[in-house]
């Protein structure tokens, strides 16, 4: 009886080995170099956690928060994302007129983020389900309100009034 051959033996470990299709696929997948979708990319999306977050929300003229699912039908994080696009164009603007380098959105004035804060409000305000807004409603108004670790614990910054809107009386 003569040994079986390399490809015999391969043949027989392929056919035990558990979850071959998906081995397969990531063999394949890791070929394609840094094209790689995640979790097989060479690019971690969490390799420097900041330590500050951000988060985005309407008001109303009294400053009670309103849904935005209900009344923009889209969240917050899409609206920090609409505002960071927004703020990052203004700022391209302002570096090509002046034939400098673009800043950093993370270092942007307090006028250039109301620039930025009106544009978003606006695109939101556009979009708005009027029916789902509450009773009473007169005035938009858009904050941003920043978390940061530090020492171990969360602290809380002062809100920052980025935009206001006046709605048309019914």
């Amino acid at each position: 009886m003569s040994a079986p051959s390399f490809a015999q033996k391969a043949a027989r470990f392929w056919q035990r080995l558990p979850f071959r299709h998906m081995t397969a696929l990531c063999l394949i997948l890791y070929i394609f170099g840094k094209n790689q979708p995640f979790p097989l990319t060479r690019f971690p999306m969490y390799s420097g956690i900041s330590e500050e977050a951000d988060v985005y929300y309407v008001t109303d003229q009294k400053d009670t928060p309103l849904s935005m699912k209900d009344v923009f039908d889209t969240g917050s994080s899409n609206t920090k994302k609409r505002f960071k696009t927004k703020l990052s164009a203004h700022l391209q603007n302002l570096a090509d007129q002046a034939r400098t380098d673009k800043k950093d959105t993370n270092d942007a004035s307090h006028e250039e983020r109301i620039v930025a804060g009106k544009e978003t409000l606006d695109s939101l305000v556009a979009s708005m389900k009027f029916k789902n807004l509450p009773a009473g409603t007169t005035g938009l108004r858009l904050y941003s309100r920043t978390f940061a670790l530090r020492d171990d614990s969360v602290k809380d910054h002062p809100p920052e009034l980025l935009a206001e809107h006046s709605l048309p009386t019914p």
